[in-house]
């Protein structure tokens, strides 16, 4: 959990930025529709622009937010790696191997038993969607504050936290939910899988 914390804060604050330009370019919309008209011309003139009207500061909205989310990263691990251990144990007593977790962590890594890859995919798929569930308003939070002129809205991330609870209740704190696991689930099982496979290979060369 504390390695998901210090990498996940490390990643939120280095690639701020480059999330603060996506979301501008991908929320500009049709004034026709309430929406703030053709602002940016692309990535570079984003970056312009916003450096220009809101300074460093500008770049990093929707930070703490992103910090917040965090826990989501740790939450992942934590249930991904008592998964597996899950797993590990259930082969073992397949295979009449009775240990329990304390002499499964002292084992060296090959000589644990080897997951099925669906196993592997589906712990990290599960783990991904227990994570995303609890803690997703973070991810709402983020997107309102790094809105162009969200400024003007809300004064801090627990004020837009507040306004969008009073104001649209927990369907407000969880919109757009299956959209996101569509997109993060698959992503996350496919990393995993992924070190998994070359992590075993590396092992073993």
């Amino acid at each position: 959990m504390t390695g998901g914390i210090v990498g996940g804060t490390v990643t939120v604050t280095v690639v701020n930025p480059v999330w603060v330009i996506k979301t501008r370019l991908q929320l500009q919309g049709a004034g026709s529709e309430g929406g703030t008209g053709q602002v940016y011309r692309g990535s570079l003139h984003a970056f312009r622009q916003i450096l220009q009207e809101e300074g460093i500061r500008g770049f990093y909205k929707g930070l703490i937010p992103s910090i917040w989310g965090v826990s989501e990263t740790a939450i992942q691990f934590v249930i991904y790696e008592r998964l597996k251990s899950m797993l590990i144990v259930r082969h073992q007593h397949w295979a009449g191997v009775r240990e329990d977790n304390s002499q499964l962590r002292g084992r060296q890594a090959g000589d644990k038993p080897e997951l099925r890859n669906l196993e592997y995919v589906g712990a990290a798929a599960s783990a991904k969607v227990v994570a995303s569930i609890s803690t997703y308003p973070h991810e709402v939070i983020r997107t309102r504050l790094r809105e162009r002129g969200a400024s003007e809205i809300y004064k801090s991330a627990v004020h837009c936290l507040r306004k969008v609870w009073v104001d649209e209740g927990m369907r407000g704190l969880y919109g757009g939910l299956f959209t996101h696991l569509l997109r993060v689930v698959p992503n996350t099982a496919i990393l995993f899988f992924t070190y998994e496979k070359v992590s075993k290979f590396l092992d073993t060369a």
